[in-house]
């Protein structure tokens, strides 16, 4: 018999979502039970149907760092969440490079993260709860079918990040992010970050069942994991979360589906907003270079990142995080998982930080991308957003990484030369129909030197004449 109770992703420590609704769902014992919610002094109801569950809208709330408690009555018992903060909750969603922890950053980039492992407290106001691929791979019929529940709830329930230990087996990626948030914000605004990525997981794990045959896949590509497994598995039981917004980490698995990459994603993350219940925004890295095995490893990663920048213009509300200049090196033992999390993390944060809470300027934040241009016979013009102060060199005294072709479509090297803050020309071959930039499996800022006057990477870009010339 079902017993009354809050769905296993909610309790004791967690963060709830500030100034929007937010829904609370669980279990009830019987059919037409009334479920009362109280925090603090805002209250609210819901039902219990024939499925026995229920769920409830608790009204706006503004940030609060003082912890509360959560009551929950269906008339006969009674259960409390204690602890209680009301922040901002983001979901960092991807494969490896998501889910890749501090404890593994800070090992493969030979210590060093020692020093911020040490700086991290309690009044940071950081909670997280975590899902990874072991805790679907462990409970393979959790794979099958959406999960109303976590799989291994005594592994990745809510919990305090209040010093070192907390953040070992934390995301890389999301510690730098949420920290650069806390210590921008002075800790105002309490965050909660709900990690559900998968090492290795390509789209068709990713996504929902309902979106499989659409996508025309037919079969795993593992025969341990099956078609939509991990969402099955570490995303829906986190469906129903009222949630601030995404980051996401995720391409090196697509490098043989790159040109249906862009369409599929989009897809992915319009009916993620659809189940959350909002337009949130969606940040996602376009990924880094690897070196040693990794270069025969992912053969068309330059394809990936051409794919995520298609990415910026088929999907509101979403916006590119570059780390292809922080990639893997040579002295790193680990080569598919570069350890320099920490430019990822805060690159995202001050993006975040400039569009989602007003602090800065995302012109300063985020990296150039083209935004118009024009081919003509002998050159292209192409004019720049997101450029600071002004277009920069981050190496040498020329650009590199820069190509064109022309109609029979063999690439060459062409000069850049900046004429304003804005805008470059290039030159060096006659009639170009497509420039190219950072086609390169490393792009590092040696290899692929444009960048802000922030220091910002430009991103790895395509465009062609046949366009209209408008990225957005």
């Amino acid at each position: 018999m079902e017993k009354f109770r809050l769905a296993n992703a909610l309790g004791d420590h967690m963060v709830l979502q500030r100034d929007v609704p937010v829904r609370l769902w669980g279990k009830g014992a019987a059919e037409g039970d009334v479920i009362y919610a109280v925090l603090g002094p805002y209250e609210a109801w819901g039902q219990v149907d024939e499925t026995l569950t229920w769920e409830l809208y608790l009204p706006p709330m503004p940030a609060n760092t003082v912890p509360q408690r959560l009551q929950l009555s269906d008339g006969t018992d009674q259960i409390t969440a204690e602890d209680v903060l009301i922040g901002d909750v983001w979901v960092i969603n991807g494969q490896s490079n998501a889910e890749l922890t501090m404890q593994s950053a800070n090992s493969n980039g030979k210590g060093i993260y020692d020093e911020e492992m040490q700086d991290i407290f309690s009044k940071d106001n950081i909670r997280v709860i975590k899902q990874q691929r072991c805790h679907a791979t462990d409970h393979p019929e959790c794979m099958l079918v959406p999960q109303f529940d976590l799989p291994e709830p005594q592994k990745s329930s809510w919990r305090i990040i209040a010093g070192k230990e907390d953040i070992l087996d934390m995301s890389a990626m999301g510690f730098f992010f949420a920290k650069k948030l806390s210590r921008t914000m002075q800790a105002s605004v309490p965050l909660g970050i709900v990690s559900a990525a998968s090492g290795g997981s390509p789209m068709m794990e990713l996504i929902m069942p309902e979106l499989v045959a659409p996508m025309g896949y037919t079969k795993p590509e593992k025969e341990n994991i099956p078609l939509a497994g991990i969402y099955n598995a570490l995303m829906a039981p986190l469906q129903k979360m009222t949630i601030k917004g995404m980051l996401f980490y995720q391409g090196e698995s697509e490098q043989w589906r790159y040109q249906a990459y862009p369409y599929q994603l989009k897809w992915y993350v319009e009916e993620l907003r659809r189940r959350f219940e909002t337009d949130f925004p969606f940040y996602y890295v376009q990924i880094s270079s690897h070196c040693g095995p990794g270069i025969e490893q992912w053969k068309k990663i330059e394809e990936v990142r051409y794919a995520q920048y298609k990415m910026l213009g088929l999907l509101e509300n979403c916006h590119m995080i570059v780390s292809m200049d922080v990639g893997g090196r040579e002295e790193n033992a680990d080569w598919a998982h570069p350890p320099y999390k920490k430019p990822v993390g805060e690159r995202a944060a001050l993006c975040v930080l400039a569009n989602e809470y007003g602090v800065g300027n995302i012109e300063y934040a985020a990296s150039p991308v083209p935004c118009c241009w024009r081919f003509d016979e002998d050159a292209v013009t192409v004019h720049f957003d997101y450029v600071g102060d002004g277009l920069t060199l981050l190496s040498g005294e020329k650009l590199t990484g820069f190509e064109a072709a022309g109609a029979d479509g063999k690439y060459k090297k062409v000069r850049g030369r900046i004429v304003s803050e804005d805008t470059v020309i290039f030159k060096g071959v006659k009639e170009p129909v497509t420039l190219r930039y950072a086609y390169m499996h490393v792009a590092d800022a040696e290899h692929a030197n444009l960048g802000s006057s922030t220091g910002m990477p430009c991103a790895a870009f395509e465009i062609f004449k046949e366009d209209d010339g408008l990225l957005h």
